[in-house]
């Protein structure tokens, strides 16, 4: 497992288990990925193309100080955004900007 990650899991009622990833340095989301968590500093989390996970859905959360910044492959748009910047609750964004959206998490 590489420096800056933990994997762990969630396990529903039905039985099945998701991934959850705590991460603390750059990333890119592999195919078994559910819950991403960026746990401590600023970093970026990148999606995989979606010609290899059309209609996946991801939670992405930042329990950290820095911000997360969520980037495509290929070009690719979240949107119309190329990233979603990710703050932390302390953090007071404008929700647009010209580097992407912002949430807060």
């Amino acid at each position: 497992m590489a420096k800056g990650i933990l994997k762990k899991g969630i396990v529903n009622l039905g039985g099945k288990q998701f991934s959850h990833v705590g991460v603390t340095s750059n990333y890119t989301i592999e195919e078994l990925d559910y819950v991403v968590e960026g746990t401590s500093g600023t970093f970026d989390i990148t999606l995989k193309t979606v010609l290899d996970d059309d209609g996946k859905i991801y939670i992405i959360k930042n329990s950290g100080e820095g911000i997360i910044t969520l980037k495509t492959s290929n070009n690719e748009k979240i949107g119309t955004q190329d990233k979603i910047l990710f703050l932390n609750k302390q953090k007071k964004p404008s929700p647009f900007n010209d580097e992407g959206l912002f949430f807060n998490c």
